[in-house]
C-alpha cells in the first residue's frame, strides 16, 4: 500500500501537479472580503484523479516527502494568488504551513522568504497559518514565528480552542490572527457556554492585540451570534466554499451583504427588547422601594465581633422582614432581596425564593447574613461614586449557585436614613 502511495507522491511532485483553491476571508465591518486562505489540490498526473490533501500529506509524512510538498504547495499558491494580488494590492493571503516540519533545522531556512520574494508579493499581504500543537518543537516554533513577524508577515494560529490548543502560546507567539476551531463555532448559536468561551477568547485577543476569526462557519445563525460575541472576521462554507481564483468573490459578498442585514435586524430588536426589559426593572424597583420607604428600615442585631450599622432606624427587623417576603411576589424573576446601609453593610437577612435556593450545595452557595460586608461589590462602588441605581452583568449568584443580575438601588427610609436594595434577579438567557 505505501508503495503505491510514495509512487503518487513522487509523480506529484515530480510534475507539481498541485492546484490552489481559494476560500476568501470576510470582515463585516469592512464590508468586505479582505484576504483568501490557499487550500491545496492534489492531482495524480498519471490517471488525473484528485487526491484528497490528507491523504497525499500523510503519504508524504511516511516517505520523508512532507517538506518538499509544504514548500511546493506554498509555491503554487503564491503563484495563484499574484494574479488576485495585481487586482487588489490590499489583499491578505493565508498561507498554510506544516508546523510538523518546523525544527532547529529549517528555522532559519528562509524558504518561504525567497518563495515569496519570488511571487512578487509584499511579506505584509501574507499570513503564515500554523497548527502550533503539531511543531516540532517549542522554542523552534518562538524562533520560526519571531523571525518572520520582525520581516513583517501576519502570524496566524489556526485551529485555536481545540482541545490542543494551549493560551499561554499566546503569549509566547504573539500571534496577530487567531482563527477559532470549528467545534467552538458549530452550533454556537444554541450553547450557552460555547458563547462564554468565544467572549473570553475575544477579550483576551483585544487586550493582546490580536484579530479573532471565526473558521467553518456554515449558518447564518452562526454568523450572527459571533457577531454579538465580539468576533468580526469570518471564513466558512455559508460565505463561499474553496475555488480557483478566476471565481471571484461574488458568492462571499452577496452573503456577507445578507449577514449585515440580518445583523441590523436582530440588533434593534434586541435593543427594543433592552429597553422594554429595562423599563421593567425601573417599574420594579421603583415599587419596591416605595414600601420599603414607607417603613423604614431596621439596624440588625449583630452578634459580637460582626459589622454594625452606625445608625439604628425605629422599625423593627421582623417587620422588614415580612415587607422583603411580600416584594418577592412583585416579580416572579426576583431570587433574593436584602437591603445594605451606606457603608455597604448588610442590614436584613437575605429574603430568598425558597425553590431558587440548593440545599444540595450549601457548603458553596449560601444566602448573605445580616452584617456581610459588600462594600467592595460590583454593584454597591457605583452607588458609593455617586450614582443612584446599578445593574450588574449576569454573574454566578453566591446565594443560589445560579446565574443572575443584580439591580443595586438608593432609597431614603422613612427617618431619613439613606439604604440601598440590591434585588438578584434571574439572568434571562
Amino acid at each position: 500500500m505505501f508503495h503505491a502511495d510514495a509512487a503518487l507522491v513522487r509523480r506529484v511532485l515530480h510534475a507539481e501537479s498541485i492546484h490552489t483553491h481559494f476560500q476568501p476571508l470576510v470582515s463585516l465591518r469592512r464590508g468586505t472580503v479582505f484576504g483568501v486562505e490557499a487550500l491545496s489540490r492534489g492531482t495524480d498526473p498519471k490517471t488525473k484523479a484528485l487526491v484528497p490533501p490528507a491523504d497525499l500529506f500523510a503519504a508524504a509524512a511516511h516517505t520523508g516527502a512532507r517538506l518538499a510538498l509544504d514548500r511546493l504547495c506554498r509555491k503554487r499558491a503564491l503563484e495563484a494568488f499574484r494574479p488576485l494580488y495585481e487586482r487588489d494590492p490590499a489583499l491578505l493571503l493565508s498561507l498554510n504551513v506544516d508546523a510538523s516540519v518546523i525544527d532547529a533545522s529549517c528555522v532559519h531556512s528562509r524558504v518561504l522568504d525567497e518563495q515569496v520574494k519570488q511571487a512578487g508579493i509584499p511579506p505584509e499581504n501574507v499570513a503564515i497559518e500554523i497548527i502550533e500543537s503539531r511543531a516540532g518543537g517549542a522554542l523552534a516554533l518562538m524562533e520560526f514565528v519571531a523571525d518572520y513577524k520582525r520581516r513583517g508577515y501576519v502570524v496566524a494560529l489556526d485551529d485555536f480552542g481545540a482541545g490542543h490548543s494551549n493560551l499561554d502560546r499566546i503569549h509566547l507567539l504573539k500571534p496577530d490572527l487567531i482563527k477559532l476551531d470549528r467545534t467552538l463555532i458549530s452550533r454556537i448559536d444554541r450553547h450557552f457556554h460555547k458563547q462564554e468561551v468565544v467572549k473570553s477568547f475575544v477579550r483576551l485577543a483585544g487586550r493582546t492585540g490580536c484579530m479573532v476569526l471565526g473558521e467553518g462557519v456554515e449558518r447564518l445563525e452562526e454568523a450572527l451570534t459571533l457577531l454579538e460575541c465580539g468576533v468580526d472576521v469570518f471564513q466558512g462554507f455559508f460565505f463561499a466554499r474553496p475555488e480557483p481564483a478566476a471565481a471571484g468573490h461574488g458568492a462571499a459578498q452577496s452573503a456577507l451583504a445578507a449577514v449585515a442585514e440580518a445583523h441590523k435586524r436582530t440588533s434593534i430588536r434586541r435593543y427594543n427588547a433592552e429597553k422594554i426589559r429595562f423599563a421593567g426593572y425601573h417599574a420594579l424597583v421603583e415599587r419596591i422601594c416605595a414600601r420599603l420607604g414607607a417603613i423604614g428600615a431596621s439596624q440588625p442585631e449583630h452578634p459580637a465581633g460582626e459589622n454594625a450599622s452606625p445608625t439604628a432606624p425605629a422599625c423593627s427587623t421582623a417587620l422588614l422582614h415580612r415587607c422583603l417576603a411580600h416584594c418577592l411576589e412583585e416579580d416572579p424573576r426576583i431570587e433574593c432581596l436584602y437591603l445594605l446601609d451606606a457603608e455597604g453593610v448588610q442590614i436584613s437577612e437575605t429574603i430568598c425564593r425558597p425553590e431558587r435556593v440548593r440545599p444540595s450545595r450549601r457548603l458553596l452557595y449560601e444566602p448573605a447574613r445580616r452584617g456581610t460586608d459588600h462594600s467592595c461589590k460590583e454593584y454597591f462602588l457605583p452607588l458609593r461614586s455617586g450614582m443612584t441605581r446599578f445593574t450588574s452583568e449576569p454573574y454566578l449568584s453566591l446565594a443560589s449557585g445560579r446565574q443572575c443580575i443584580t439591580i443595586a438601588a438608593m432609597l431614603m427610609d422613612r427617618e431619613g436614613m439613606a439604604r440601598i436594595l440590591c434585588i438578584d434577579l434571574m439572568a434571562e438567557s
